[in-house]
């Protein structure tokens, strides 16, 4: 499963990720492959109409909810946001999963936090190249589950509770 989750913006590049989805279908046919999206906004339509002609498509339209969220994030195998990421990068962390973004014209620092090819892609290849690295950590479960350890670790590494322990350490230790 790939999830999404944020605004349904034209900077989140959401015709990109449909069609990213649509191709790794085609590639990966026997795997059973869904997106997920967590997320409102201008372009709703899209999604809803995309999940009219998919049935793998799932639109949970707006979810704040964390006890929602969850069960989603948790059977979700990435996240992939292709256009203008941030706080879901701490997000899909904090629950163990590999996050996917394409290089655009304007990313904020959040995009720091993935460390390419371990917890997950900071993409900026042709968008053959791109799809061909996704195939791969599909199909290679070892892999994947790597990532997703490596993602978790982060996540623990970005948490309040670790932020709350440097504070403390540095006003200790000045």
């Amino acid at each position: 499963t790939i999830l999404f989750i944020g605004r349904l913006i034209a900077s989140k590049r959401i015709p990109l990720l449909l069609e990213y989805y649509r191709r790794l279908k085609l590639e990966l046919a026997e795997a059973n492959l869904r997106l997920e999206i967590i997320g409102d906004g201008p372009l709703l339509n899209v999604i809803k109409d995309a999940a009219n002609i998919d049935s793998s498509i799932i639109s949970h339209g707006s979810v704040i909810d964390e006890s929602k969220i969850a069960p989603i994030m948790c059977r979700s195998s990435i996240v992939f946001i292709p256009g203008h990421s941030g706080l879901s990068i701490n997000h899909a962390f904090a629950y163990g999963r590999p996050y996917v973004t394409l290089d655009g014209p304007s990313q904020p620092p959040e995009v720091d936090y993935i460390i390419n090819a371990a917890n997950g892609y900071f993409l900026k290849g042709s968008f053959e190249e791109n799809l061909d690295t996704l195939v791969k950590l599909f199909t290679n479960k070892k892999k994947l589950q790597l990532f997703c350890d490596n993602a978790k670790k982060q996540g623990e590494f970005l948490s309040v509770e670790n932020w709350v322990k440097q504070i403390k350490y540095a006003l200790l230790n000045e």
